[in-house]
């Protein structure tokens, strides 16, 4: 059986799996197993029945892509991606007109219409992708502790674990701070690190607020430098 070399479809859907997988079991994760499961119908339809121009693959999947579609659907993005759930919803629905779209250019046998619908498809699958996949790793690191500090610990008044998690915080900003700015970023570096090192100086007032045994209204204004920090922050990736 002759292997096949990986595509770049595939190795952006791992990387995506792997940048959003929690480090910690305890921290919230940031992953949808369907729009993962949505590549198995994705696959075919784009490398198989759309460079052949084969219309009977199209169709034999169509069961397939009708399930898929249906499951993204029903599909609830995590607590951590609540910030994207206007364009995730947006999405969803472009790449569920899209998959319509193929179902009809089948019926009609319009061929032409069927493969510029499975172009539009893979398209909308890509920019779901793209929409879940993190700017940066370190920066998904820290937004995961920042998430459960900022809506479990603080709330909660939990003083021994908001010590923890600012000081967690502050490791993963210095992380941040130290990594390499991926070259898609590249125009925007200058902004980022400035960014990046504003976010870590309001991490730094949160943690000598913790340490210090600040009163709260002190400790309720540290947090939310922190957050509007990483708000600002990650704003500049979209």
């Amino acid at each position: 059986m002759r292997r096949r070399i990986p595509n770049p479809l595939c190795l952006a859907l791992l990387a995506l799996l792997l940048a959003v997988w929690p480090a910690a079991a305890e921290e919230p994760q940031g992953d949808v197993p369907a729009l993962a499961a949505f590549h198995e119908v994705i696959y075919p339809l784009w490398h198989d029945a759309w460079p052949k121009r084969d219309l009977a693959v199209v169709e034999g999947l169509l069961p397939q892509l009708a399930e898929h579609v249906a499951a993204l659907q029903g599909a609830e993005l995590p607590p951590l991606l609540h910030e994207k759930q206007a364009k995730w919803e947006a999405g969803v629905a472009a790449v569920a007109a899209a998959a319509d779209a193929v179902e009809k250019g089948v019926s009609a046998k319009e061929n032409a219409a069927v493969f510029e619908a499975v172009e539009s498809l893979h398209s909308e699958y890509e920019g779901l992708v793209r929409l879940l996949r993190p700017a940066m790793a370190e920066l998904d690191a820290y937004h995961r502790a920042l998430y459960q500090l900022y809506h479990r610990d603080w709330p909660g008044d939990d003083r021994e674990a908001l010590a923890a998690g600012a000081k967690l915080l502050g490791e993963r900003c210095a992380a941040l701070a130290a990594a390499e700015i991926p070259a898609r970023h590249a125009a925007r570096a200058e902004a980022l690190s400035e960014a990046f090192t504003a976010l870590c100086a309001a991490t730094s007032g949160l943690e000598a607020a913790v340490a210090t045994g600040a009163e709260k209204s002190a400790l309720d204004a540290a947090v939310e430098a922190v957050h509007s920090r990483y708000e600002a922050t990650s704003a500049l990736f979209d």
